[in-house]
């Protein structure tokens, strides 16, 4: 009897602890993937979709009013006066192109280079024209420094491509415009815009600006 008993309780005992080992082990090994799977599913879907909209929005309020215009630039309408130019844009560089010239270019004060990223000239004391050589400003209808000649053909239809008087490889790529102004573009031997300008004939085809 106490034999038989024993062996009973072995019996029970084993049972137990095989019954104990099998449905802790394998539930945590599928829980802990499971998790796994979750975080990586919110780190790749989560920072996407939270940190793209505010950064659209970001970009779309940092996006400056478009300037350049065949009427002139912003505000500042060809035929304006040098010094009513300067009372309305404030401090400027730049000056006369030679000694009794009636012919000056002016640029903004925070500007290092030459030739600048920006010029605006003036001839008979009228604001006639300006320069552009910075990717940063947009012509009007979307040209700008680096893009090839064939998107300005695309771009603008009614262009016409002309030689450069000092360099037959490059070609300048000209545009009628409203208000009787022209756009034309720039573009070196490999094709790519490197300037623009804004302006009104004769002055918007001086090869050499003011020089």
């Amino acid at each position: 009897m106490t034999r038989t008993l024993s062996l009973l309780l072995l019996s029970l005992g084993l049972a137990a602890c095989n019954g104990h080992d099998k449905p802790v082990d394998q539930p945590a090994a599928a829980s802990s993937a499971a998790a796994q799977q979750h975080a990586q599913a919110v780190l790749a879907s989560g920072p996407t979709s939270d940190v793209a909209k505010p950064a659209a929005a970001a970009s779309t309020l940092a996006s400056p009013p478009q300037a350049a215009s065949y009427s002139g630039y912003g505000d500042l309408h060809f035929g304006l006066s040098e010094a009513d130019f300067r009372k309305n844009w404030g401090d400027l560089k730049g000056g006369p192109a030679a000694a009794g010239s009636t012919c000056t270019v002016l640029y903004p004060i925070w500007i290092k280079q030459m030739p600048p990223d920006i010029g605006f000239m003036f001839e008979d004391d009228k604001f006639v024209r300006f320069d552009v050589r910075t990717a940063k400003e947009a012509a009007p209808g979307g040209g700008k420094v680096g893009m090839t000649v064939e998107q300005i053909a695309a771009l603008y239809p009614a262009a016409e491509k002309q030689p450069q008087k000092y360099d037959a490889d490059a070609v300048d790529m000209r545009v009628p415009g409203d208000h009787g102004a022209v756009l034309l573009f720039e573009a070196d031997k490999s094709g790519k815009v490197n300037a623009w300008r804004v302006g009104l004939p004769p002055q918007v085809d001086y090869v050499e600006g003011c020089g």
